[in-house]
């Protein structure tokens, strides 16, 4: 019929969403990005100023997990020294507070930094990371006999590790790690040069993570075993 209009059928509409990607939001974070990501999400967390920055010495008591009014005698008596912690003006961030945890070479790197002064601190880092240190081959931890950790977070309750084993598969503790065994050997050398234990610190026994009991000579044999198996590749 003249002057009818031909209505056209409508287009299914996709139920599919377009593919977000806010890398405009973050240029600076652009060149960290592999070919094919995006990003998809960007959170800013509210950060406050501190009222007074915590010196060097403050520093190592909250890493060591020395309450604020604890005195720097402390440091050592509970345990290595964690990679981070958020001052006290940020402690409800969440997202400042992913490094709480136990990082091998971080761990041992501040307690040789500082061992001459707190030489307690070194001792209990070594026991630490004797008692997670390699027993067995396993691809999804990447753990091997004589490796000490790259980083330890326990999968029951910290929801970072829940999420990158969803992800990744990972297992824990994680052991991707090629300079950590060598500074944990480095480590009981210097503390048996510096401490009045001596060399009387190899017989030091700890519980290994087979549930067995071993020694610090021990411990140091399988570490060096497996830095001369990884040379001999």
């Amino acid at each position: 019929m003249e002057g009818k209009q031909e209505i056209q059928p409508m287009q299914p509409i996709s139920e599919k969403p377009a593919a977000l990607d806010r890398r405009a939001e973050v240029p600076d974070f652009i060149p960290f990005l592999k070919p094919g990501e995006r990003v998809i999400n960007v959170e800013t967390p509210i950060i406050k100023t501190p009222n007074e920055y915590p010196s060097s010495l403050k520093a190592l008591k909250i890493l060591a997990g020395v309450d604020v009014g604890g005195s720097f005698r402390e440091i050592g008596l509970h345990g290595p020294s964690v990679a981070s912690r958020a001052v006290k003006e940020n402690e409800g961030i969440e997202a400042l507070r992913k490094f709480e945890v136990l990082f091998g070479r971080d761990s041992l790197r501040v307690a040789l930094d500082v061992s001459d002064h707190y030489p307690e601190l070194l001792k209990t880092t070594i026991l630490n990371l004797a008692q997670l240190q390699g027993v067995r081959e396993n691809i999804k931890s990447e753990e091997q006999v004589g490796r000490i950790i790259h980083e330890y977070r326990d999968p029951a309750t910290d929801s970072i590790a829940q999420r990158i084993t969803q992800e990744h598969g990972w297992e824990w503790p994680y052991y991707a790690s090629v300079d950590a065994t060598v500074s944990y050997v480095n480590a009981i050398s210097e503390y048996c040069k510096k401490s009045s234990e001596g060399i009387n610190f190899l017989n030091q026994q700890f519980l290994g993570k087979d549930g067995q009991e071993h020694t610090i000579g021990d411990s140091l044999k399988t570490a060096t075993s497996w830095i001369k198996h990884r040379m001999d590749y």
